[in-house]
């Protein structure tokens, strides 16, 4: 090799050695600017998961819903404020309790760091600790699918850390990075076709911390039938199923106990007064159904505070860019290989798995949209380890040797936009 040969050679090695640290260190550093840039309480709903961490925290014990746990002329006033010099033992801030529908398991873990330190910072800083832990995850699953592939663990690992919303969201008080954690083991168990009570296990826990984790149920139907094809296809998911129930049977009973039988999973007392108020999914119109999808793909990216401040037009178009270079990937990726037999190997079904779990999960939100109208792509972040890896596959299959320079590019894309939301979207809706 010429000596600018041995240079990049060099540079290859290092770059192999460390990208997993830096990714981590990227994502916390990135985290700990939108921290910065944001007032306290302009995450999603925190005033009442914080409530419900201080109720266990001061030996009040989980909370109960009621019709008055959710104040909305309170909480419109301080959202339009941004809770700026707003006090966390305000009364407008206690009286917020719409959150006490959430599974406990979160909120037993955050409660007792909040007992031991009277900080609601160093739950940001587990939620922190959780959102890094699932990018040294992710390499891990992709290895296990393509082990002798060099690049899609690092690319899958960067665009992770780099995402803006789940920079935005590792922060943040509430139960979304530990359900995202949950995910990433459920996924690592799976690519390593992990034995069904484990597998029920971490879908028990997972119905323990979000109640999203009761679609993992038919995905691990799914995950028999399009990823694995071995009989006998129906009695591991029965005993991942009942394992999985039995884990979540005392939060089960509890929520039979407080709210009926036909609510085990309080899903129907947790839009307790939002559903009188929000609007409802329609065909057309502000909350027809391209809207719905238009606010689910900027909010799955990066919609910040209260789903309020939109992203620059600018980010969307890196957004946009990304995702349809990644998808036309795929798309070419299953029709070469599945030619001429017709059938995909492993790893091309499970990428077929992974794209039918994100759209059930967008078909529940839907669904729920019917009722009370939520255009929050962030719901979809549960599976973020399985997009990551959807798009470093369509990434490497539309760019094929170009490969490690597209995504050096996609990766500056993003850290860009994640500077230009800290220093500029984010002050801006701020100081309005």
């Amino acid at each position: 090799l010429d000596p600018m040969g041995h240079r990049i050679a060099a540079i290859t090695r290092i770059a192999r050695r460390w990208w997993l640290l830096a990714a981590i260190l990227g994502h916390g550093l990135l985290a700990i600017g939108y921290l910065t840039a944001m007032p306290e309480f302009n995450w999603p709903d925190e005033p009442a998961h914080l409530n419900y961490i201080r109720s266990i925290a001061e030996g009040r014990g989980l909370p109960v819903m009621a019709d008055d746990s959710w104040a909305p002329e309170s909480l419109d006033r301080l959202k339009s404020r941004h809770f700026e010099g707003i006090d966390p033992s305000n009364p407008e801030i206690t009286q917020l309790t719409y959150e006490a529908h959430q599974p406990p398991l979160f909120y037993l873990l955050a409660a007792l760091l909040f007992h031991l330190t009277g900080s609601a910072a160093v739950v940001r800083f587990f939620n922190l600790l959780l959102s890094c832990t699932v990018v040294a995850i992710t390499p891990a699953i992709v290895r296990t699918l393509w082990p002798e592939d060099k690049w899609f663990a690092p690319v899958a690992a960067g665009l992770l850390a780099l995402h803006p919303m789940r920079c935005f969201m590792a922060v943040s008080i509430g139960n979304d990075p530990a359900a995202e954690f949950l995910g990433a083991v459920l996924l690592l168990v799976l690519a390593r076709r992990g034995r069904p009570l484990w597998v029920g296990i971490i879908i028990g826990l997972g119905l323990l911390i979000k109640g999203v984790f009761l679609l993992a149920i038919p995905l691990y139907a799914g995950w028999i039938w399009i990823v694995k094809r071995k009989p006998p296809r129906f009695g591991p998911w029965v005993v991942a199923s009942t394992t999985a129930v039995l884990v979540a049977a005392p939060w089960l009973i509890r929520n039979i106990l407080h709210y009926g039988g036909a609510d085990a999973m309080a899903i129907g007392v947790g839009a307790l007064g939002f559903d009188e108020l929000r609007p409802q999914l329609a065909v057309t119109g502000e909350a027809g159904m391209l809207p719905f999808l238009l606010l689910c793909f900027q909010s799955w990216w990066g919609t910040f505070g209260w789903m309020e401040m939109l992203p620059d037009p600018r980010a969307l178009t890196v957004y946009l860019g990304l995702s349809i270079v990644a998808i036309l990937g795929l798309v070419k990726r299953l029709v070469d290989r599945g030619r001429p037999s017709g059938l995909l190997q492993y790893q091309d079904r499970f990428l077929v798995w992974l794209g039918g779990g994100h759209l059930l999960l967008l078909a529940a939100l839907v669904v729920y949209s019917l009722f009370d109208f939520q255009a929050q792509g962030r719901y979809l972040l549960v599976l973020s380890p399985g997009s990551a890896i959807l798009f470093a596959v369509g990434l490497g299959t539309a760019f094929g040797r170009w490969f490690p320079v597209a995504s050096l590019v996609s990766a500056l894309a993003l850290l860009w936009v994640n500077l230009l939301n800290i220093l500029h979207v984010i002050p801006w809706y701020v100081g309005r």
